[in-house]
């Protein structure tokens, strides 16, 4: 079951090259081209999902594996469900994915924000 779940978080989990670019990302548009944001609010939301997929996921791991650990050596406790410890396995690369696309939603500019594109005109025209 360890290995399977080892299998599982690295092929769903995110390593932490993806997350440092995400926040290197988020900050220099922050910073740079606020202007860019077309949606505030998807990126606060995509913000506050990156910071949730960075903490929750650990927390919920050392929650399932220290309260649903048996004296008697088994990986889960009387009454303990597998589907907990997915749960706690998946919700890291969930809120990542989750943040992704919504600061790409937040980023993207909408249909009636579409402007032709005009090449610069030369300065001796």
């Amino acid at each position: 079951m360890q290995q399977e779940l080892i299998y599982l978080q690295q092929i769903l989990g995110a390593t932490g090259w993806t997350h440092a670019t995400l926040l290197a990302s988020l900050f220099l548009v922050l910073v740079f081209r606020p202007e860019r944001i077309r949606s505030r609010t998807l990126f606060y939301i995509a913000c506050w999902c990156f910071g949730l997929s960075l903490l929750i996921s650990p927390t919920l791991n050392v929650l399932v594996s220290v309260l649903g650990s048996s004296p008697f050596g088994g990986p889960r406790g009387p009454g303990g469900s597998p589907l907990v410890a997915l749960v706690a396995y998946l919700s890291g690369p969930v809120l990542f994915g989750l943040s992704v696309l919504l600061a790409l939603l937040a980023l993207v500019p909408g249909p009636g924000q579409a402007t032709q594109f005009q090449p610069p005109r030369h300065p001796l025209e």
